[in-house]
């Protein structure tokens, strides 16, 4: 498990690069690759960053006489599944929505380290960027996830990647002399959201920096000090979800793949965000020494 803190955040800058590299020689993975690669990296490595959410919930809430795993369960899935059937039913308010909650969930990766709104231009700039680069892709994103006037999007996208991308930078540096590796970190956030397909982005941050850490964090403070712990611990929940993520696939109409893909995908990221999210927050408030044991484990 040290080796995993000592070297995953170095694993997403070479990843990052290599992936650049075949971008500039014209190798890089089609949109089906790109597509699929992702969905893999979810599985394996996305979906066990919040598998461990029973263990804390039951660390923050275990000794209250309302708490049982089932009661949690039963919330958090209702929470999910109230935010998927608004992005249904509302597509307009759930995108929009989607992306600020990301921002925010995102600039969480660098807690503890400069200020609330330069961790926050991390986050904005990881979600918004792809659009300054890549509209067009993006704009087929958006579509694929049931949004009418995506060029529009795209549009509000692009003014923010600007302004949080300036501020983003000039956190990185004014950080330098804190934790170097920040910068290193935005600068590669930087470059994969310039040059890399917007999947293949997602792909690099989402699966190989974001979730390692925050599966970390989370295992360390509810105990776990082995990566074997983690998978069994995080398996029978993972499980669950590639079951109900089967359920949806089934039940979405007939329709080109792709876009079934991407809607499964990103609607159930982001259903099961915002039950992730309210619990963090809420452990944070009740359990205020746990934002102690939650500081970046990469900076040992």
């Amino acid at each position: 498990m040290e080796l995993f803190e000592k070297y995953y955040s170095k694993v997403f800058l070479v990843t990052t690069a290599a992936l650049l590299l075949c971008e500039a020689i014209g190798r890089q993975p089609g949109s089906g690759v790109a597509m699929w690669l992702l969905v893999l990296g979810v599985v394996l490595l996305g979906l066990p960053h919040g598998a461990l959410d029973p263990m804390l919930a039951r660390r923050a809430f275990g000794k209250r006489p309302f708490f049982t795993l089932g009661s949690f369960a039963a919330a958090y899935a209702a929470l999910a599944l109230l935010y998927a059937g608004l992005w249904i039913l509302w597509p307009i308010v759930g995108l929009p929505s989607f992306l600020a909650i990301s921002a925010y969930h995102f600039g969480g990766d660098w807690s503890g380290r400069g200020r609330v709104l330069g961790r926050f231009a991390y986050g904005c700039t990881i979600v918004t960027l792809p659009a300054l680069w890549h509209p067009r892709e993006v704009a087929r994103i958006y579509s694929a996830l049931a949004v009418t006037d995506a060029d529009r999007f795209v549009q509000l996208s692009q003014i923010a990647a600007v302004a949080a991308a300036i501020l983003g930078i000039y956190s990185a540096f004014s950080q330098w002399n804190e934790r170097r590796e920040d910068l290193f970190e935005f600068a590669g956030i930087l470059a994969g959201a310039a040059f890399l397909p917007p999947l293949l982005f997602f792909f690099c941050y989402f699966c190989l920096l974001h979730s390692p850490r925050h599966l970390l964090e989370t295992a360390r403070s509810v105990g776990l000090t082995d990566l074997l712990a983690i998978v069994r611990a995080a398996f029978p929940v993972v499980c669950a979800t590639m079951i109900l993520a089967a359920v949806s696939w089934f039940s979405l109409p007939a329709g080109r793949e792709d876009q079934s893909v991407l809607q499964v995908l990103f609607v159930g990221l982001a259903a099961l965000t915002v039950p992730h999210m309210m619990l963090e927050k809420i452990c944070e408030r009740s359990t205020p020494a746990t934002n102690t044991n939650l500081i970046r484990v990469v900076e040992q």
